[in-house]
């Protein structure tokens, strides 16, 4: 079952729905200046373009959103449609992204039922995050503190996009690669280091068809080891046990290590055989150390299981069913 980490992504069918239900006149987008000019389609009717979802229909099809604001199930490829770039960031009421909020309102033809197109009115909030408008589509949760991160979709359609199945023909967002670096690239290309420092990463699986995108949130350890990391990446063999009771946290942070040293090596000019030798002595470490504490998380979840199963046998005696009755 793939799963995906990302920090910027389409949007998917259900959030597409949520925009919808939320600020109908906002389900269609317009094109950016940019998009425009990189070949994006414009519908001569509506005035709007339509831009692909990360969510599939089977194996066959690939949710795209109309002009006209519908969900609508696409067999092949749009090689003219739009990016509409979906993301979350930290929440703090006090950073200029929140005080950047605006109400923005907007009149378009959008598909009412499945016959019937009307022209609606919405009123939406908008905030500016690396020099792009996103609509603010959790406004009120975070605000009455039950969403700590904000969940955005840009205003407007701000290039063209890449093929969703470019170069595979298949409809698993996990294999949209090009996808994945286009979106991240287009939401992070005018962003300032606090704003970076804000934007999510966030966990969608296979199994849901990319529906959800659940925020991983970084404890201020997590984050200040992370930082080290990318100054050092020596510095992931100094990470602290207790911070391994995340496998999934440790390989992000391998993964870090590995672009730190990648970074390095495309600066020389020329490699030395002992650099070669280095970096690999590098690699050995992180991949020994990684698999050391694998096995003792391992032990960890085996210990917890077998004390699952004393728990279940003293309960079951407490309610009469077991051996001690």
């Amino acid at each position: 079952m793939a799963e995906l980490r990302l920090k910027a992504y389409p949007v998917s069918q259900r959030q597409q729905m949520k925009l919808a239900n939320k600020f109908r006149a906002f389900a269609s987008a317009d094109l950016s200046e940019r998009a425009e000019k990189e070949g994006a389609r414009k519908s001569e009717h509506y005035g709007t373009g339509h831009y692909p979802t990360r969510s599939a229909h089977g194996t066959s099809f690939i949710c795209y959103v109309a002009a006209y604001g519908a969900l609508i199930d696409v067999r092949s490829n749009s090689s003219d449609s739009g990016v509409r770039v979906a993301l979350q960031i930290i929440y703090n009421p006090n950073n200029s992204i929140v005080k950047s909020c605006h109400s923005v309102k907007r009149t378009a033809e959008i598909q009412i039922t499945n016959f019937k197109v009307e022209k609606v009115t919405n009123v939406a909030p908008v905030v500016t995050f690396g020099k792009k408008e996103y609509i603010w589509l959790n406004k009120e949760e975070c605000e009455a503190g039950t969403a700590s991160t904000m969940e955005l979709v840009s205003l407007v359609l701000v290039a063209k996009s890449v093929p969703f199945d470019k170069n595979n023909g298949t409809t698993d967002f996990a294999l949209a690669t090009e996808m994945h670096e286009q979106y991240l690239q287009l939401a992070t290309e005018d962003c300032t280091k606090e704003e970076l420092e804000m934007l999510v990463n966030v966990r969608m699986s296979e199994k849901d068809n990319y529906n959800s995108a659940t925020p991983i949130i970084r404890t201020k350890e997590q984050q200040m080891w992370e930082e080290k990391i990318r100054e050092n990446a020596n510095e992931f063999l100094n990470l602290p046990t207790e911070l391994f009771e995340s496998e999934e946290y440790v390989c992000e942070c391998l993964d870090i290590a590995k672009d730190v040293i990648k970074q390095e090596t495309m600066g020389l000019k020329t490699i030395s055989d002992e650099y070669v030798q280095n970096f690999g002595e590098q690699l050995k470490s992180f991949s020994e150390k990684i698999e050391k504490e694998k096995k003792v998380l391992k032990e960890k979840e085996v210990a917890q299981e077998k004390t699952n199963q004393n728990k279940a046998t003293i309960l079951a005696m407490l309610d009469g069913k077991g051996e001690g009755k």
